[in-house]
């Protein structure tokens, strides 16, 4: 079967999520924005993205019964060096099926990291100078983090371990601002580790979620390549 009849037959679905986090002065106030929809390639694999303990906002659309002041993107209006604001894209398979009927998906997460503008390109390297992510155990991610592969089948009704749960800003993070009039901690850096290695920068994290049929494949690698060869 060539590629084209393949992509046809496919069960297939892709989420888009547009999460950010942006940082500006000296401390930083910048509030965020975040935008999800959905959207699906052919019948059947239905799903959802979702960030609960940014938004409060839980799969289904209903409440998660955090905080406000509790909630990322409240924290993320004013936060500071040090401070952890809890951020967990995950994605559930909401396929209704019939009785006894599996509705089994691999799933995948594309992600980009652009500038404030959600124009200017950026990479994980750069903002892992000022910014510390630690990513699920049950994700296989590639060497630039542009790509997470759930490990595992992901039945009907179930949800994805969170891609992350937090961003932390570190400790030592500063701004251009204070780095250019050298209004900073000069102690807490070195030759080997300057503190030019921390300047913050405004940044959004783009994510782009994707559901595939199990039949047929192994592991979530092979079925994103079949189903979507131009983005894997």
């Amino acid at each position: 079967m060539n590629n084209k009849k393949l992509r046809k037959s496919l069960i297939a679905l892709g989420l888009v999520a547009i999460v950010g986090i942006g940082g500006t002065l000296a401390y930083f106030s910048q509030k965020t924005e975040e935008k999800q929809n959905v959207f699906t390639m052919g019948a059947g694999l239905t799903g959802e993205l979702k960030e609960p303990a940014w938004d409060n906002v839980d799969f289904g659309g209903g409440s998660a019964g955090i905080e406000e002041g509790k909630l990322g993107e409240k924290l993320a209006e004013n936060f500071t060096p040090g401070l952890e604001i809890p951020k967990d894209p995950a994605i559930k398979n909401t396929t209704v099926t019939d009785e006894g009927k599996a509705a089994d998906a691999w799933v995948a997460i594309k992600i980009k990291y652009v500038g404030a503008d959600r124009e200017t390109a950026t990479t994980y390297a750069a903002l892992d100078k000022f910014i510390n992510v630690t990513f699920g155990d049950k994700w296989t991610l590639n060497d630039d983090k542009t790509i997470a592969y759930y490990n595992v089948k992901l039945p009907a009704g179930e949800t994805t371990q969170d891609l992350f749960s937090k961003v932390v800003i570190d400790n030592k993070a500063i701004t251009q601002s204070q780095y250019d009039n050298e209004q900073y901690n000069q102690s807490l850096y070195s030759d080997v580790d300057p503190a030019s290695n921390y300047i913050m920068s405004n940044f959004n994290i783009e994510l782009q979620g994707y559901l595939v049929q199990t039949d047929g494949f192994n592991n979530a690698q092979a079925a994103m390549a079949a189903a979507y060869p131009d983005e894997f």
